[in-house]
């Protein structure tokens, strides 16, 4: 017999297995060393450009299909600071390239903890710790026409993120991602 879960609602339970899972899909590393401020707008939220440097990768990780090795080619991330300076808001897209030069638009979404972990990284504080897991969440997606990675548009990834410092000079980041599997069943 399934797993049940119980609801606040007198009675009601729902099956385990309904519920999505996550099954790891890829790792993406990149890095930054400019920030291109765009001042307060019209919400009043800040507005900062961050180009992130080319040659960043995405791989797949574990026993995920398809098998890539994405080098990115260009990519920005309008990030906005929210009023009360508590939420930074990711939204950046970039252009993937896989070996034999074939071309994925990758699209990515999200918030981040403005906390004492992430701040000397977005400002660009030499030296920073590594952040842990868990001050970041993001959703991704992929578009492309290549029939290699197609599939990639019918499916939704969700990712973590957070920021390490690389070599002195550049922050980087790591955005671990998962395919989001729907539930199963019949409850």
């Amino acid at each position: 017999m399934a797993e049940k879960l119980t609801s606040a609602k007198a009675g009601e339970s729902f099956a385990l297995e309904s519920f999505p899972t996550l099954k790891p899909a890829f790792r993406l590393i990149t890095h930054f060393n400019e920030r291109i401020q765009c001042g307060d707008i019209a919400a009043g939220e800040t507005l900062v450009a961050v180009p992130l440097k080319s040659g960043g990768t995405v791989v797949s990780v574990g026993d995920y299909e398809p098998k890539v090795k994405f080098t990115i080619h260009s990519s920005t991330d309008f990030f906005t600071v929210d009023n009360d300076k508590q939420t930074g808001r990711i939204d950046a897209q970039a252009i993937l390239l896989d070996e034999e030069g074939r071309a994925v638009h990758f699209i990515n979404k999200g918030q981040t903890e403005l906390n004492e972990e992430t701040i000397p990284h977005l400002l660009g504080t030499p030296g920073a710790e590594s952040s842990k897991w868990g001050n970041a969440i993001e959703y991704i997606r992929f578009r492309s026409g290549h029939p290699e990675y197609k599939m990639l548009e019918r499916r939704l990834f969700v990712g973590s993120q957070r920021f390490i410092y690389l070599d002195g000079v550049h922050t980087g980041i790591e955005l671990r991602m998962a395919e989001v599997i729907a539930g199963t069943g019949a409850d």
